[in-house]
């Protein structure tokens, strides 16, 4: 005769501890994202789905694909490519009115500055801003959907 009481009890703790590993590697492992939208075209396609590796001590780097928090929407999330370092001086638009001339923008301390690779479908630091390090979720390793599309994300700028 099965001891039922004995049976349940280890599937509940199985299911709890299965649960809980697989929640703390989402939270400090890897993620699965699946992108929507244009603007990181051609290095990431609509559709697409990654595996992405959370951040954590190490700092961002030129050419990082990063997922982030919208600075004007902490629910949602963007991704977009890193291009300048607390310290580098970038180009940026004088106001939001598309073709606005450019001008020299240092990124503060404990900030990135972020580009869409598809630029005139991209809102990113040229619009918010320079983006806090602290709103980096992580960082995109790989492709892994569709299954002809897998492929590792690169660093290097699409031309």
């Amino acid at each position: 005769m099965y001891n039922l009481s004995g049976m349940a009890s280890r599937l509940v703790t199985s299911v709890a501890t299965g649960c809980i590993a697989g929640q703390f590697i989402y939270d400090n492992i890897f993620q699965f994202t699946m992108f929507a939208g244009n603007s990181m075209l051609p290095t990431i396609v609509p559709a697409e789905s990654a595996i992405n590796v959370v951040v954590g001590a190490r700092e961002p780097r030129i050419g990082d694909v990063i997922i982030a928090r919208l600075p004007t929407s902490f629910s949602e999330t963007m991704c977009k490519r890193v291009v300048g370092l607390p310290g580098d001086t970038v180009l940026a638009p004088s106001s939001s009115v598309v073709g606005a001339p450019l001008r020299p923008q240092r990124v503060p301390a404990g900030h990135v500055w972020v580009e869409g690779d598809n630029k005139p479908e991209s809102c990113d630091s040229r619009y918010f801003g320079p983006l806090p390090i602290g709103m980096i979720v992580s960082r995109v390793s790989l492709v892994v959907w569709p299954p002809k599309a897998v492929r590792f994300v690169s660093r290097d700028m699409p031309q």
